[in-house]
């Protein structure tokens, strides 16, 4: 089985850390599945975009 790494805003890689914010304020916390997308930028920023709507 594969261990992901769960991060948070402050060990989030730096691409990623605006879009954990924006996750929070709009969620009031950090979804599991977001912080594991955090690996890939572009992911977590996609998926947050796409939420939006």
């Amino acid at each position: 089985m594969v261990n992901f790494t769960r991060y948070t805003i402050e060990t989030a890689p730096d691409a990623s850390k605006k879009t954990l914010e924006a996750a929070k304020k709009k969620m009031g916390f950090v979804p599991n599945f977001m912080a594991t997308m955090a690996e890939t930028p572009v992911m977590v920023e996609s998926y947050l975009t796409l939420i939006a709507h």
